[in-house]
């Protein structure tokens, strides 16, 4: 929103100052906010739209450049960033529309140099040809694929069903909907529709970017709307597309929201002075007309009574809706946005429960591991076993690097024998999994398992989603789980010793009894389990152990150990990692996936 208001600030003043601060807003936001691309390219639209409908002025050309150019160089400061606003199509609106301006001033420059209309004509025409060949340009670059196309996460914000499913993944990323418009926004859901409106009546250049704003947050994308008209399709808002992008659309509804309601009291305030001070010039005027210029006027005089009742009505019933939106916003911030998502609560009677196991297993992570240690999780914990537990995460929220989430996926989904060789691959020391089954946490990782099969799959073709159903096509862990199912360390890790603590081994969260309790771990040894089962961790076991374990069956012989990286995808991996050596004192074992083979 600052960044938005300097833009207004300086498009209205024309200043260099305020567009370098403007700028400077932006270099914070592309610092802070993945969401950046909305800014760099509503503020081209704004520009672009103000010299479509004839608003173009020397202010608007000064704010513009210095923003365009200041932002693009503080921008690419950002190693996150580097050179992607100036080859990335996400970024190539801004240049195009600053392009424009260059050849639009430097037509208005040489017209102004011109006299004869022949000669202006001339000018406007070179300027659209111009123009068009730009744009030519450029679309036949991307056609042979000079400029790269748009990223997966930029696809479904249209709505695109060729996004990978990382991308689908993502909470964040599902549709939102409308009960969530009422639920976040309340009466700024309609009002917001009025103060477009309003905006419309008084066409300036800051409500001209807030209407923009909002259309672009909040409604029917433009260019769409004729491929959905042709085939049919449901119309899907800008922000209907994910639910993160409610931070987006609600500062819009909430400056829409603020000038109806203006507009809206002061028409009503105004109606009541205005009809007041008309009574009482009735009044004063009363002995100085006749009999019938007096009915006259007494029924005139109702009639603005009238007015003033209804205009002080509507004021009474706003302040009744605003205070119902008052209690409203302030029980769902202390609802949903109140709690922190490492403490849970939850109420049985009128006393809450506190779920603490998340940060119960961060403390012991942070107090009985070694720093060096490495920690192997799903993404969505990875901020929070660095933050919390000072531990090094194999992946975390940033979610940019599909293959390494996909890894991790291939390790949850593949069996013990499978899944040892890429744990020590990837040097990891501790396995941490989210379990619900005993308490009914919904957001557990084995209702989060089938996208890690997905993600995987993505990458290694030899995970396939349907081995992990039953034989009637169900996702289930009851009796009839598949075998690979439950031969996934996913599987073994939620569901070890389960029998024990739940009578009947009944999941609360699946509302089943699992279909394989009686089983032991091979490769990894349980660490640590929370109060609720909510969070446990799981040691990998080094090779010492792994020898100790089978030195009294097998032969101690002298040689290597070998690690066969067979069971692995070979493609995604390069030759020089697809077998590794560990030297193990003077006794080594060769272990190929399934079974240790002596080397003689």
């Amino acid at each position: 929103m600052l960044t938005f208001w300097l833009w207004v600030k300086s498009v209205n003043t024309g200043s260099i100052f305020w567009s370098a601060l403007c700028a400077l807003a932006y270099f914070y936001m592309v610092a802070a906010w993945g969401g950046y691309i909305f800014i760099i390219n509503i503020i081209p639209v704004h520009a672009f739209f103000l010299l479509f409908c004839g608003r173009y002025s020397h202010r608007l050309y000064v704010a513009y450049c210095v923003y365009y150019i200041l932002g693009l160089i503080l921008s690419m400061q950002i190693n996150f960033v580097s050179f992607k606003p100036i080859d990335s199509p996400e970024h190539l609106l801004s240049m195009v529309v600053f392009l424009i301006f260059q050849i639009y001033a430097f037509t208005q420059y040489l017209r102004s140099l011109t006299t004869s209309p022949e000669q202006q004509k001339i000018l406007a025409f070179l300027a659209g040809y111009i123009v068009i060949v730009v744009v030519g340009v450029l679309i036949a670059l991307a056609a042979m694929g000079k400029i790269p196309g748009l990223t997966m996460r930029f696809l479904m914000l249209f709505g695109s069903g060729r996004t990978i499913a990382i991308v689908k993944s993502v909470s964040e990323h599902q549709p939102t909907s409308w009960s969530t418009y009422w639920f976040d926004e309340h009466l700024l859901t309609f009002m917001s529709a009025t103060g477009i409106l309003i905006c419309f009546q008084k066409t300036t250049d800051a409500n001209l970017f807030a209407i923009l704003y909002t259309v672009f947050a909040g409604y029917v994308i433009t260019f769409l709307f004729f491929y959905l008209l042709i085939f049919k399709k449901k119309k899907k808002q800008f922000s209907n597309i994910m639910i993160r992008l409610m931070l987006v659309v609600s500062p819009a509804m909430c400056v829409m929201g603020a000038i109806a309601v203006s507009e809206l009291v002061r028409v009503c305030l105004e109606t009541i002075v205005a009809s007041t001070e008309s009574a009482t010039a009735e009044l004063e005027r009363e002995d100085k007309q006749g009999i019938a210029a007096r009915a006259q006027e007494a029924w005139q005089t109702g009639v603005s009574i009238m007015q003033k009742f209804t205009a002080a009505a509507a004021l009474a019933l706003f302040a009744y809706y605003f205070y119902l939106f008052t209690i409203h916003c302030v029980w769902v911030t202390s609802l949903a946005y109140s709690s922190p998502s490492i403490v849970l609560q939850a109420r049985s009677g009128p006393h809450p429960i506190i779920f603490d196991d998340f940060r119960e297993a961060y403390q012991w992570l942070y107090h009985n591991t070694d720093h060096e240690d490495k920690v192997l999780s799903w993404w969505d914990y990875g901020y929070q076993l660095t933050g919390m537990g000072n531990k090094t995460v194999i992946v975390d929220n940033n979610t940019r690097n599909n293959t390494h989430i996909a890894t991790v996926g291939l390790t949850m989904a593949s069996t013990e024998e499978d899944a040892y060789p890429i744990l020590r691959r990837l040097d990891v020391k501790y396995v941490v999994v989210v379990f619900g089954g005993l308490i009914g946490y919904s957001s557990d990782d084995i209702n989060k398992f089938l996208w890690m099969v997905r993600i995987s799959g993505g990458v290694f073709p030899r995970i396939v989603e349907s081995n992990y159903y039953n034989s009637r096509g169900m996702y289930t862990v009851d009796g009839s789980v598949s075998d690979i199912m439950k031969n996934s360390i996913m599987y073994k890790m939620c569901y070890y010793r389960f029998g024990d603590v739940s009578q009947g081994a009944v999941d609360r969260t699946r509302q089943v009894a699992i279909g394989y309790k009686n089983f032991k771990l091979k490769y990894l040894e349980e660490a640590y389990t929370t109060e609720h089962w909510m969070v446990r961790i799981y040691k990998v076991k080094d090779i010492d152990s792994l020898f100790k374990q089978t030195k009294n069956d097998k032969k101690q012989t002298k040689g290597h150990f070998v690690f066969c990286w067979s069971c692995i995808n070979q493609s995604s991996f390069t030759k020089k990692h697809s077998h590794f050596l560990f030297n193990l004192k003077q006794n080594f074992e060769v272990f190929q996936c399934n079974e240790l083979i002596s080397l003689n």
